[in-house]
Order: structure tokens, then sequence, then C-alpha cells
């Protein structure tokens, strides 16, 4: 059985009219032993985002030009994401926000994946995640001794 963890990371102008954007993806596949099959931390490219000012608000840890110089195209990020995706039996992340972030991407670029995770976990709303360093906090707040996981 794969597990799959992630976050979408966001990035939102302060102007209103501009949609919020994901300036980052990780994610981690773990097997059943919780031992890692595959892990990615890919900073997005921000080519042709119309939001560049300095004020841009984001849970990521990179600022604009941070973005420029470490990120990768997002196509093939999600690409390489969606395989990982479909091929998961359980899904793991924060909220049904970074999920919309993420079809919201996806849309945009006409791709999306065939198959989904037959089971998926959300924590609530009341419960703070860092993820300024990754994923790790995420896997390690299912996994925490109360949590059954």
């Amino acid at each position: 059985m794969k597990k799959l963890f992630f976050h979408a990371y966001y990035m939102k102008s302060v102007l209103p009219d501009q949609p919020v954007r994901m300036c980052r993806l990780a994610w981690r596949v773990l097997n059943e032993d919780l031992k890692t099959i595959r892990g990615f931390d890919f900073a997005i490219e921000p080519e042709n985002w119309s939001l560049q000012e300095e004020g841009a608000e984001t849970d990521s840890g990179y600022n604009w030009n941070k973005l420029y110089v470490l990120g990768v195209p997002i196509y093939g990020v999600l690409v390489k994401f969606i395989a990982d995706y479909e091929e998961a039996d359980k899904l793991y992340c924060k909220n049904s926000g970074v999920i919309d972030l993420l079809i919201f991407e996806a849309s945009r670029l006409k791709i999306g994946a065939k198959k989904r995770p037959s089971i998926r976990n959300y924590l609530p709303d009341d419960i703070f995640i860092n993820f300024e360093h990754g994923i790790d906090s995420l896997i390690e707040y299912y996994y925490r001794p109360e949590c059954k996981g």
C-alpha cells in the first residue's frame, strides 16, 4: 500500500483580482512500513505570472527572486506528481484547499489524473503545520503515537 504525503505551497498577490498560484510542490511516497519510496520538493518557475510585487504572501519560505532562480517549469512537476498520485492508495495533506490549488494549476495546463487514491486524509482546520522546511512535519503529525495514520 502506497501512501502519498504532499503539500502545494501558495503565493497570493496583494492585488485582489490576481489568482493564487502554486509556487512550490513537495511530496513523498511511503510504503506500508513508512519507508520512503521516493520524494520531491520543487520550486515552481513563475513564468507568465501576473503577480510580481514584493508583498506577495506565501507559505513556501521562498520569495519571488528565489522562485526565478530555483524554479522549474510547472508542467513537468505536475506530470511527475500525478504519476505518484495515481499509484497511491492513501493520500495525506493539510486540507482540501491544497487539492483545490493543484486542480486549478492542472486544469490551467489541461492535465489531470485518471485514478485517485481510495482514502484521503485531511487535518482539522485548527491544526497548524509549519511547511516551510518541507513535509516532514506533516508525516510526523499523522504518525505520532496517538494517531493511527
